[in-house]
């Protein structure tokens, strides 16, 4: 069902004159939460939190907060007076401490509504939407912003590699550049996250039918992206993506003012490209308005990713920054963790950690993503995913499929014709991918890991599946005498 405005959220307004300075996190190992832990850190608050065990990654990041966290959930956490509790997505009802918040009447909201009140309403919300493609274009705009000097803040739901954490505050008045998932907000608050993001500018790459336990129809999707846009200002600005129909669609509900991006020739902002790569880095020829605008030398491979450096361009023009400095700089792009990461080359054979790509749509992306063959290892928890549409592009992409996991089978029935391994771990995965692409016929080809599948099977999560493998290929390279 779609998310509604619904009566049953409670109304939380925040103090604006004297803001509250003690914030509970509970859930704060969250990605997203962590992540607005150290927002309130960085506005001064003081935070603590709680959850359940964690492990690394996530533990880490916890950590490096250096606030005090308690492990487990428990109405004694809170016995030390928040001014207000954020309430993690995961939490429902039962929860020690949401029952305890509730049978206090503690101050509570989700994490959402706090960045809303706390964080974006005294900042210029760029708000990154759509089905595919949102933490890669959030990690690109918050980068060149940064790099032509508009001092962004910022929320990744990734790990970048071009910032020492996922998410900063960034000054007041200044561009915040946010993920807008449209997956529903809190127990209590059944809307869309983006919602809440008071957008000034609106990014849509794609809308396709998704979280089926959420929404019931792509209809019902579609409705969600359109109220979204009733929040945008006139003055605001919608990109959308060209190429993309629903996107495309989008358009015509927007109050603000539109610009479209893609490779169709009818966008604003229209990007071609041959499949020349020079130095790793994509030649992307831009026009603006039909114009020659520039060449860009793109840090990303594949038709899909580009059209997400097409979105972080297109997005970033209102802000004003100097077009020569965005010119510069995006050939310096790092890139995300687990993100089509470069991990190494051994023996000419090229090393690619795609580990949050975790279902099929992601591992298409992936594969469109390499002009040659590649030896693919892919495999996991399937989630009873319909692998059968991948099957001409993987018969057509690769040398070989290593599968793991429990969706190895599946997977196998799907993809008839392919060459197919079979590895019980993914040490032998990695052992077996690579002596397949050292003996490629046309030499060595990459190794691609993108699982289309959770990683719960083998892994805690797909960030720890995307560590290790990066641990296997160093061992690779040890035994093989280097990177």
């Amino acid at each position: 069902m779609m998310p509604q405005r619904g009566n049953d959220a409670p109304l939380v307004r925040l103090r604006t004159t004297a803001p509250a300075l003690r914030v509970h996190f509970s859930g704060i190992g969250g990605t997203a939460m962590v992540a607005g832990a150290r927002l309130a850190l960085e506005a001064g608050w003081e935070v603590r939190g709680s959850d359940n065990p964690l492990y690394p990654p996530t533990s880490h990041m916890v950590e490096a907060l250096g606030v005090p966290v308690a492990t487990g959930y428990a109405p004694t956490n809170l016995d030390w007076d928040p001014d207000v509790v954020v309430i993690g997505n995961a939490l429902s009802r039962g929860n020690a401490e949401v029952e305890a918040v509730l049978e206090r009447r503690l101050r509570y909201v989700s994490l959402a509504e706090w960045i809303k009140e706390e964080v974006l309403r005294e900042r210029r919300p760029v708000a990154i939407c759509g089905t595919h493609g949102k933490t890669t274009t959030t990690a690109l705009t918050a980068f060149l912003l940064d790099r032509v000097g508009l001092r962004p803040g910022f929320l990744i739901g990734g790990e970048p590699l071009d910032f020492p954490h996922n998410a900063r505050l960034g000054p007041k008045g200044s561009p915040f550049v946010i993920e807008g998932d449209e997956y529903d907000t809190a127990f209590f608050d059944k809307r869309a996250k983006f919602f809440h993001y008071l957008p000034e500018i609106a990014v849509v790459t794609s809308i396709e039918f998704d979280h089926g336990d959420i929404y019931d129809s792509l209809a019902d999707i579609e409705r969600a992206f359109q109220l979204m846009l009733r929040q945008m200002p006139g003055n605001g600005w919608l990109i959308a993506c060209a190429d993309h129909p629903g996107a495309a669609a989008l358009t015509r509900h927007a109050f603000s003012q539109v610009a479209t991006y893609g490779f169709d020739q009818c966008a604003d902002w229209r990007g071609e490209w041959d499949g020349e790569v020079r130095d790793g880095r994509a030649a992307l020829r831009v026009y603006r308005g039909g114009r020659r605008w520039a060449e860009l030398a793109a840090p990303l491979t594949g038709r899909h990713n580009l059209l997400n450096a097409l979105a972080a361009v297109t997005t970033v023009m209102p802000l004003e920054p100097a077009p020569d400095a965005l010119r510069a700089v995006l050939r310096e792009y790092g890139g995300l963790e687990h993100r089509l990461e470069p991990v190494a080359t051994v023996a000419g054979v090229a090393f690619v950690n795609d580990s949050k790509a975790t279902n099929a749509n992601s591992l298409e992306v992936a594969l469109l993503s390499f002009e040659g063959p590649i030896v693919l290892i892919a495999g996991g928890r399937d989630k009873g995913q319909d692998f059968a549409p991948l099957g001409a592009l993987v018969r057509e992409r690769t040398l070989a499929v290593v599968l793991i996991g429990e969706g190895a089978e599946r997977m196998a029935a799907h993809w008839a014709g392919a060459r197919l391994l079979r590895a019980d771990s993914l040490a032998t995965a990695v052992d077996l991918a690579y002596a397949t692409a050292r003996s490629a016929p046309g030499g060595p080809a990459p190794v691609l890991l993108s699982p289309g599948c959770a990683s719960f099977d083998m892994f805690t999560d797909f960030e720890d599946r995307g560590r290790r493998f990066k641990e296997e290929v160093s061992r690779v390279a040890a035994r093989e005498g280097g990177a």
